[in-house]
């Protein structure tokens, strides 16, 4: 089954420092767990054409899996709606800091 590479990319609002945003996004990663069948890493470019830019890479085992997790875009199952309203303030507060995108990308060739 092919994996799924979300990418979720983070403009700063004004007024908020990168150390400011780091530092939250580095706490809300250790308070907020994955669902079973995905792994999350916060990234920072260090090298190319997007040097400076943060983003959340959400690693999902399968399609089947994901769909199973978020439906469709913008739709969560019961278990990761549970997750977001146990963690609603800390999403809220994620948002207040930084306007959010976000692509899913399928591993092609597996």
């Amino acid at each position: 089954m092919a994996k799924i590479f979300g990418i979720h990319t983070f403009e700063l609002r004004p007024g908020v420092t990168e150390a400011d945003f780091e530092r939250f996004m580095l706490e809300a990663g250790r308070q907020i767990p994955d669902l079973p069948g995905e792994k999350s890493y916060f990234v920072k470019g260090d090298r190319g054409e997007h040097v400076g830019a943060y983003r959340l890479i959400v690693v999902i085992d399968s399609v089947a899996e994901r769909d199973r997790l978020y439906p469709s875009a913008g739709e969560l199952s019961g278990e990761a709606l549970q997750r977001f309203e146990t963690y609603r303030a800390i999403y809220e507060q994620g948002e207040s800091l930084a306007v959010h995108a976000f692509t899913d990308f399928v591993v092609l060739g597996e």
